[in-house]
């Protein structure tokens, strides 16, 4: 699954270019493999490997340009990069919650929409939800 999404370029900033399209995309990627739909497991280690690299991706950029400008900074491409990222890991924790695709397909478009149009600090809370990591609480705050 993972091979699929970056053979897709969903790593180098293709994903930048779905915006508002990122949970339609997530939806229909984690679909073509059955196996990760139905294993809890196969979904827990996506989501595990999607977080850990955005949240390197934060911390790094954070340290690269400095706490207050990577915060304010509103490079829309990087915005939708990690937009697309946190509507991967959405997407992956929906389809293990609910068995209704039409359900699954309209609760991922509204957490989509709603990172899209939020700004970095929605991202980042997005992110510091899921991993017990003190680094992003505190880009956070």
């Amino acid at each position: 699954f993972m091979n699929h999404i970056a053979g897709n370029g969903f790593f180098n900033n293709t994903a930048a270019s779905l915006s508002c399209h990122s949970g339609e995309f997530c939806i229909r990627s984690v679909l073509r493999f059955p196996r990760v739909r139905a294993e809890e497991s196969e979904r827990s280690l996506a989501s595990d490997l999607l977080l850990r690299f955005i949240r390197n991706v934060f911390v790094h950029d954070s340290a690269v340009e400095g706490e207050n400008y990577w915060f304010h900074n509103r490079s829309v491409a990087k915005i939708d990069f990690e937009v697309a990222i946190c509507s991967m890991i959405s997407a992956l924790e929906i389809l293990g919650t609910y068995s209704d695709l039409t359900v699954a397909r309209k609760r991922c478009a509204k957490t989509s929409g709603r990172l899209a149009g939020g700004n970095r600090r929605d991202v980042v809370k997005f992110v510091a939800k899921r991993l017990p990591c003190t680094c992003l609480k505190e880009l956070h705050r």
